[in-house]
């Protein structure tokens, strides 16, 4: 082999053994040390009683059940409910039965229908401030000088009667029309909303009331005398039929 290319042939050996041996050489970097898993645990946020958590026969606050109540029906906007009353007069069984339809979709323009069913009366809408009222003649705007308030009546007499009362227990579950419900016994002194009510015995109205799974007031039942009706008792029942939308269809 001629003389210069073994002294390249020779360098380049010495290249590769240096390159070889600086890599042997250079520091191997060293893996990562682990980490070790902190477990975070979240502080639970005390949860308020639920005054619906009893069992049959056992008390419950009527003040919180009355909180519970308000909450539910706050946003509920429409509902459809009968009103009925039974009672002797005279030796003769009455029944009087009325029907009320509510829609607080539109705030500046509140809807509500009343039918009598088997009572009398007329059939009514109220829409907005004005009232239509069907008689003889047909439909009729009426002048009454009154904006009328608009509102259920089963959660507004619930939330009164639970104000009023001074005990409540809960009896069980019960079913009310399409609706499951909890029933609820309040012993009331007395329907600041109605003074001529009075306890049929005792001193004290025993009012039913009863809840559906939303809390939503869909029945309100009680036994009563009245000063206004000579009668021995008044059964007086509220019950709600839907709270699906309605369609309330106003005169022209």
């Amino acid at each position: 082999m001629p003389g210069p290319l073994k002294s390249l042939v020779a360098l380049l050996c010495c290249l590769v053994v240096v390159g070889c041996s600086g890599a042997s050489e250079a520091p191997v970097a060293e893996p990562p040390a682990e980490t070790p898993a902190v477990e975070v645990t979240q502080k639970a946020e005390p949860q308020p009683e639920d005054p619906t958590a009893a069992s049959p026969g056992e008390s419950v606050d009527p003040a919180a059940l009355l909180e519970v109540v308000q909450s539910a029906t706050e946003g509920v906007e429409t509902a459809t409910y009968e009103e009925k009353e039974e009672y002797t007069l005279d030796g003769v069984d009455l029944v009087v039965r009325k029907r009320d339809s509510v829609d607080l979709r539109d705030p500046d323009r509140p809807l509500m229908r009343h039918e009598p069913l088997n009572s009398f009366g007329n059939e009514m809408i109220f829409a907005g401030d004005q009232i239509y009222v069907n008689g003889k003649d047909g439909w009729e705007l009426m002048d009454t000088g009154v904006k009328p308030k608009y509102d259920n009546a089963v959660f507004v007499l619930a939330a009164k009667a639970l104000k009023d009362a001074t005990e409540a227990v809960y009896i069980g579950q019960d079913e009310v029309g399409d609706f499951a419900t909890r029933h609820y016994e309040l012993k009331v002194d007395q329907f600041g909303f109605n003074p001529s009510w009075e306890p049929v015995e005792g001193d004290k109205i025993t009012a039913g009331l009863w809840l559906n799974q939303d809390n939503v007031p869909v029945k309100l039942a009680h036994l009563h005398k009245s000063t206004a009706i000579k009668t021995d008792e008044i059964y007086h029942e509220y019950l709600v039929t839907t709270l699906d939308p309605v369609e309330i269809s106003v005169p022209d």
